[in-house]
């Protein structure tokens, strides 16, 4: 996550590491108290951030092992709302990948729905020695 700015990459800028999925699977989950949608991988981490701000996701997947498939890194910007809940997830399909972000809305009935949120798409900060090396894939 890059805090307070539309592009990403290694950079002077704020930002938060997060990781999920693999060997970190059996770590235990950072958690914020967010409500669990239907979909909410058993792996994940969560974190507060100032609302009225734009923040900047930039995700990537994949192995190290050769020749094993890849994504990303890919980036997506938006400006969370005050008070409102995020969940957001690499998704992937085909040979194509993309951030989405959905805002988390509980219903009055106990259940946890999402909406869609629009997103910008983000590149690398002009500050990034290895922009040569990455993809500039976007959100569809």
């Amino acid at each position: 996550m890059h805090l307070g700015r539309t592009c990403y990459g290694k950079g002077r800028h704020p930002t938060v590491s997060t990781h999920t999925g693999g060997w970190v699977q059996f770590l235990p989950n950072k958690t914020a108290g967010l409500p669990r949608t239907q979909d909410t991988p058993l792996s994940f981490n969560e974190y507060h951030v100032p609302g009225g701000q734009v923040l900047t996701m930039e995700m990537a997947w994949g192995s190290k092992e050769v020749g094993a498939p890849r994504c990303g890194p890919v980036g997506a910007s938006f400006v969370p709302g005050p008070g409102k809940n995020y969940d957001v997830s690499l998704q992937l399909e085909r040979n194509y990948c993309w951030v989405r972000v959905r805002e988390i809305v509980p219903a009055a009935d106990g259940t946890v729905g999402t909406t869609p949120v629009q997103t910008t798409p983000a590149l690398l900060c002009g500050d990034d020695k290895d922009h040569r090396r990455r993809r500039y894939d976007t959100a569809p």
